[in-house]
């Protein structure tokens, strides 16, 4: 099982990427895909840069080569010590907006 941190996926988490029909359904889904990364020679490293009741703000830190996206930073959304939800973002502009807006 995929742990990002204190945190490991719920069953039913769900992946909503940053760009249009990017999406995964379930810890199976999000784990082959971060398989998939992971095989293209790609690492991340997140780090957290804000944190609150049920929902985190990271920077994946991904080793991703300029085309894709090497400012995307993620909101998790947590229950219980499970992810539920991994909502990407373009940049930390956007990822902090929608984070400030979640209260």
């Amino acid at each position: 099982m995929v742990s990002l941190g204190d945190y490991d996926l719920a069953p039913d988490v769900v992946w909503v990427g940053s760009l249009p029909g990017l999406m995964c359904r379930g810890d199976e889904q999000v784990e082959s895909r971060l398989d998939q990364i992971r095989a293209n020679g790609l690492t991340f490293d997140p780090e957290v840069l804000a944190e609150r009741d049920g929902a985190i703000l990271i920077d994946p830190r991904v080793s991703a080569p300029p085309q894709l996206n090497p400012e995307l930073h993620q909101i998790l959304i947590v229950h219980d010590g499970l992810v539920h939800e991994i909502r990407d973002y373009p940049n930390r502009a956007a990822a902090q907006t929608a984070f400030e807006a979640m209260q």
